[in-house]
């Protein structure tokens, strides 16, 4: 796997990277552009955050005087949510349309539209590749299993219940993120806590990734031959849909 010298080099290096570079322009340029309405947008705000600071776009008191729009959510629980939206200006539905709502409220998202026009619809039975390339795994003086850390998965977050599929020394592994407790603290994981030193929940995976979003980065255990550092290929795949 070739060294980048910053997250941003890696990402332009690929047409998903481009994308998701493009997306989040475009999700900045919509919080600056609800930011100019009067809104306060929180620092650190997302696209997650887009629907409710719009949401809070009014102009004058009482009735506001912008053009009503309704933004709509339908859920994989089978539950919906509408909002209601004031502006003016098509630039802010334009700025919605360019996001991919994949979850909003703790629910993953099956369709949204703007004013009874779909813009999103979950797709079906795809995989999006996370990774694929070799990983480096060190071991430290008192640890039990190698370790290893990848700073570049550290906007990509480990949802509970999401579905991973992974190839490691030929092999394909299904897993489902989960939340365990590693060393005193909580962490969303996939695969076999054993070789992070938790529990072993008997399901023979030989790995373990953890999402480190407070260092915004990944780690993980792997169950290998006792070396200093060894680097190993793996895929990882997460499930779109079923």
């Amino acid at each position: 796997m070739p060294a980048y010298e910053s997250t941003e080099e890696y990402l332009n290096s690929t047409q998903i990277g481009r994308q998701i570079i493009r997306i989040r322009e475009n999700v900045s340029d919509a919080l600056t552009a609800i930011g100019a309405k009067g809104v306060t947008v929180p620092s650190g705000a997302t696209s997650d955050d887009l629907a409710t600071l719009i949401g809070s776009i009014q102009t004058g008191g009482g009735t506001p005087s912008a053009t009503s729009h309704t933004i709509y959510f339908e859920f994989s629980d089978g539950t919906d949510t509408t909002i209601t939206a004031y502006y003016d200006s098509s630039f802010i539905s334009d700025a919605i349309r360019a996001t991919t709502p994949t979850e909003y409220g703790g629910k993953t998202v099956d369709s949204a539209s703007i004013d009874g026009v779909t813009w999103y619809t979950r797709p079906t039975g795809t995989w999006e590749t996370i990774y694929d390339g070799n990983i480096q795994w060190l071991r430290e003086d008192n640890g039990d299993y190698p370790y290893c850390w990848i700073s570049d998965l550290g906007s990509t977050p480990i949802a509970v219940g999401s579905v991973w599929r992974v190839t490691y020394n030929n092999t394909e592994y299904r897993c489902t993120g989960k939340t365990v407790s590693l060393g005193g603290r909580n962490f969303n994981v996939f695969g076999n806590p054993v070789w992070s030193g938790g529990t072993d929940d008997g399901s023979n995976v030989p790995f373990i990734f953890i999402d480190y979003n407070i260092y915004s980065a990944w780690s993980g255990g792997l169950n290998a031959p006792n070396v200093d550092s060894s680097i190993y290929y793996f895929k990882i795949e997460r499930q779109e849909t079923a």
